[in-house]
């Protein structure tokens, strides 16, 4: 799923991950019958892809990362 976001945003693509879809599957087999999912075939990851409606100027601001080095 992530090289999959990599080649989407690559490509100027938006991606997200839909994490419950995957439990909901698990769930309820019919949403996979109803998008032809085989019986013996297991849905790891959805991913929707496309083209964003908006386009970010920049990145949201983040906090610089910090690094710890921890002696034993």
């Amino acid at each position: 799923a992530q090289n999959i976001s990599l080649g989407a945003h690559a490509m100027n693509l938006g991606s997200c991950l839909i994490g419950f879809a995957v439990e909901a599957m698990k769930r309820d087999r019919s949403i996979g019958a109803r998008i032809s999912v085989a019986d013996n075939e297991t849905v790891y990851a959805v991913l929707a892809i496309g083209h964003p409606e908006f386009k970010h100027v920049r990145p949201s601001g983040r906090r610089p990362a910090v690094s710890r080095i921890f002696k034993v």
